[in-house]
């Protein structure tokens, strides 16, 4: 009995993963929303501040999902350090960003996102 519980076991998390590899595959993301620089709100919020330079990001996706349907996502961030008096330290930054999805004129979505960060330093 305890062989064929550990056998049934194993068998569903082989099909789990043949599953989970299908399907990372034929529907992976576009490149340019996976890039953590491209979208610090995103991946890591603590990307903010982590650059001596004010940034102005723009990105633009569009994704054919069938015969004339397409998804379109436009979204945009500005992010701004923040330095001691004296320019010497990066205090940290912050940043606001915006996205609107347009999910084949099915579903719409629209979204703002404000963030800081500070840097800790040690030593």
């Amino acid at each position: 009995m305890k062989k064929i519980l550990l056998s049934g076991i194993a068998g569903l998390l082989m099909l789990g993963m043949a599953q989970r590899t299908e399907a990372q595959s034929s529907n992976s993301p576009s490149a340019t929303f996976s890039q953590y620089h491209y979208t610090p709100f995103v991946t890591n919020p603590a990307m903010i501040g982590a650059s001596n330079d004010l940034k102005l990001i723009l990105n633009y996706r569009r994704q054919q999902v069938g015969a004339g349907q397409t998804f379109d996502t436009p979204m945009g961030s500005v992010i701004y350090p923040i330095f001691s008096k004296d320019r010497e330290k990066r205090l940290g930054g912050v940043g606001v960003s915006f996205v609107s999805d347009n999910a084949a004129n099915f579903i719409k979505t629209n979204g703002v996102t404000a963030a800081g960060a500070y840097n800790l330093h040690v030593g």
